[in-house]
């Protein structure tokens, strides 16, 4: 026995829906959207603010070398520059463990904390002779490769 199909007539399609911004689903993606752009920009904020005393001192770093960036006074841009590095990594690290290093142990300090520069034994035996007997060394040579190395350490150490 064969059955006869059954014979349903022609399908019926609903009319299509409009499309609209009124379906709630719209209202969640839009809050969203919004909530996900407000913690990214805060968090560009904070990183800007944090980031702050970078750029202050890449500033004063620049002033400093306009201002004692001549053969006579090239000791005493060193000096602020090794000024600076202390008061930056003080502030980062604790007072009390930077204040206690000096030569080489400060240098590997500033080495740890930055992969893209390095300061060699001989910029820590420049820097012991800059501090503790600036008037009886000439180091116009080296002063602006350290004053570069300062400026790439201040720019991208590790926090």
């Amino acid at each position: 026995m064969q059955q006869d199909p059954i014979q349903i007539g022609e399908l019926i399609e609903p009319t299509p829906i409009g499309f609209s911004f009124g379906a709630p689903g719209w209202y969640v993606l839009l809050g969203l959207i919004f909530l996900i752009g407000s913690l990214v920009a805060l968090r560009i904020w904070l990183q800007y603010k944090r980031n702050q005393y970078r750029r202050d001192a890449l500033k004063h770093l620049k002033l400093m070398t306009t201002t004692y960036y001549v053969p006579t006074q090239s000791n005493q841009l060193a000096f602020e520059t090794v000024m600076l590095l202390k008061r930056i990594t003080a502030g980062l690290y604790g007072r009390r463990k930077v204040a206690a290093l000096r030569g080489t142990q400060w240098t590997e300090l500033l080495n740890k904390t930055c992969k893209e520069v390095s300061f060699t034994p001989e910029d820590a035996a420049m820097l012991d002779e800059i501090l503790y007997r600036p008037d009886t060394v000439s180091i116009q040579g080296w002063v602006p490769t350290f004053v570069q190395k300062s400026k790439i350490w201040i720019r991208k150490h590790e926090v």
